[in-house]
């Protein structure tokens, strides 16, 4: 899935099971991967979610445009 603010989507995630299984999830099913740039998406930020059932869910971060005098911003 391709979200606009992935640090939000990775926070709601992340609460979420620290709520239901009293920690963050690294290993075994269900777990979240770390969030890190993905070598075959030029660098755009991702992370996974893997269910109980073991399907995997991928969120990366949305395209980005370069502002004027600097910086990076989500397109519309």
């Amino acid at each position: 899935m391709v979200v606009d603010d992935i640090a939000e989507v990775l926070d709601a995630f992340a609460t979420g099971i620290r709520a239901v299984h009293g920690k963050l999830l690294v290993s075994g099913i269900p777990r979240m991967t770390r969030p890190r740039p993905r070598k075959n998406a030029e660098g755009v930020t991702g992370f996974a979610v893997i269910d109980p059932g073991g399907d995997r869910i991928r969120f990366t971060a949305g395209p980005t445009r370069p502002r004027p005098g600097g910086g990076r911003r989500p397109m519309p």
